[in-house]
């Protein structure tokens, strides 16, 4: 059984795993079709950028004046950009002007900023071919500003040469020039502050639905497998309550099946001195079948069903009482008390409260204890009674379910020990009524304190 369960559970982990890297998958490319459309709706924005020839035609005299300037260009490189990027910085100022203004006169919901990179340049003149630029370099800024290469996004590439000085459709500029020519590619980015945040607004309810899936069916695993375990816990301890009650009812049933065939015996039924013992035999454990019935019947009622008849008594006449008769009846038990001098009422259900009391004292016998300390305090809000035994003991992993129905201690020192599992719950249920609570500690081989709190 406990292999099928692990197979069940790891199968089932396997399973949201699975889904989980599928759901996420999904989303990624939904993500990743978004981006798109929105930067394609961004790039739209720019079309007006398709329309400067002019910015295009300055360009191409910059650096045309620059190469000029120097006899041979082809072992000048450093001068010669240097000299460029005096005069394209001056020239970008203005096209990022140019730029800002062309942005907001269209009221766009957010804020785009632009980069143009040189990504290869080429210098041609009489006296061959030299590369500038080459894709194996750093790209230099040409227009706009210097973006952050994880955030921005690649909109468009270009070329310019001297072959042409047409503008054709991959948005390639050619200049002629007899002397002196160039080949110059470009590659445009935008960027969109904020971007990914827009982009997930308008998966929002995509992402909604998709991550309120995942959580709904891991809820609703953790709550199915919570169930068939708590299912199959319920099933032991009812398992457990059936073998308990039926080994306690097995002894007084066959007493009384043996009394009833004594008293069918015709010489018995003629010496009065064996009826009378039969007869008081029968009485007996018909009493202890009673009690049998009475507990689980009384003891297994929820707090909500115990009626309580509640009168003001003094906690410490009241106590002493019980203690009194109890030790009566355990006589090799030393009872030691320790009660609060407070002379204040209490009002509660004195037979319910005597029931709780005595099932802890009663427990705590028949777990090993022979010495038990009673002792009281009073505060402004509750009543404390509080009661130490030096029994065996409860490991800590069982704390928390010595209040459950039908739970027995699971140690092997005490297998022998009778019972139906109902003493301390039905405490428990007795505490809650009176709107109180109860506390367990315990050490193995140490004893047990139980708190047993009720309002004042």
């Amino acid at each position: 059984m406990k292999t099928r369960i692990n197979i069940l559970i790891i199968a089932s982990l396997i399973a949201l795993v699975v889904l989980s890297v599928i759901q996420y998958s999904l989303i990624e490319n939904t993500f990743k079709l978004q981006r798109d459309a929105f930067f394609k709706e961004a790039k739209q924005e720019l079309k007006f950028l398709e329309k400067t020839d002019e910015w295009d035609e300055a360009y191409a005299t910059i650096l045309k004046q620059v190469v000029l300037g120097y006899e041979d260009p082809f072992n000048s490189d450093e001068k010669l950009f240097t000299s460029f990027y005096k005069k394209r910085d001056s020239l970008n100022e203005k096209f990022k002007s140019y730029f800002k203004k062309a942005i907001e006169s269209k009221e766009l919901a957010f804020p785009i900023t632009y980069q143009k990179n040189i990504t290869r340049a080429i210098l041609i003149n009489e006296l061959g071919r030299d590369t500038l630029v080459s894709a194996k370099n750093e790209p230099v800024l040409l227009f706009g500003n210097s973006l952050n290469e994880a955030t921005r996004y690649h909109v468009n590439s270009g070329e310019w040469s001297s072959m042409s000085s047409s503008k054709e459709e991959n948005d390639n500029l050619s200049i002629r020039d007899e002397k002196l020519g160039f080949v110059i590619a470009t590659n445009s980015y935008i960027d969109v502050k904020n971007w990914r945040i827009e982009v997930l607004k308008r998966m929002f309810w995509v992402l909604l639905a998709s991550i309120g899936s995942i959580v709904t069916i891991i809820l609703l695993f953790v709550y199915a497998f919570y169930s068939f375990i708590k299912q199959k816990k319920n099933a032991d301890i009812k398992t457990d309550f059936v073998n308990n009650i039926t080994h306690e009812l097995k002894t007084p049933l066959a007493t009384l099946s043996i009394a009833t065939k004594t008293l069918q015996d015709k010489n018995v039924q003629k010496n009065e001195v064996i009826v009378q013992s039969t007869i008081a035999t029968i009485d007996r454990q018909r009493g202890r079948l009673q009690n049998l019935i009475d507990q689980v019947v009384n003891n297994s009622l929820g707090f909500e069903d115990i009626q309580l008849e509640k009168k003001e008594v003094n906690p410490k006449r009241w106590l002493e009482n019980l203690i009194n008769d109890y030790q009566l009846q355990q006589s090799d038990v030393k009872i030691t008390s320790n009660f609060s001098q407070e002379n204040s009422l209490l009002k509660i259900d004195k037979f319910q409260l005597n029931t709780a009391v005595l099932n802890v004292l009663e427990n705590a016998v028949k777990y090993g204890a022979d010495t038990i300390t009673i002792s009281t305090a009073q505060t402004e809000s509750d009543f404390r009674i509080t009661i130490e035994d030096n029994g065996i003991g409860i490991a800590k992993n069982q704390l928390k379910k010595v209040f459950d129905k039908f739970y027995r201690i699971d140690n092997d020192t005490v297998h022998n020990v009778k019972g139906l599992g109902l003493g301390l719950y039905y405490v428990n249920q007795i505490v809650k009524a009176h709107n109180g609570s109860i506390t367990l500690d315990s050490q193995l081989s140490k004893g047990t304190t139980v708190t047993i709190k009720i309002p004042v």
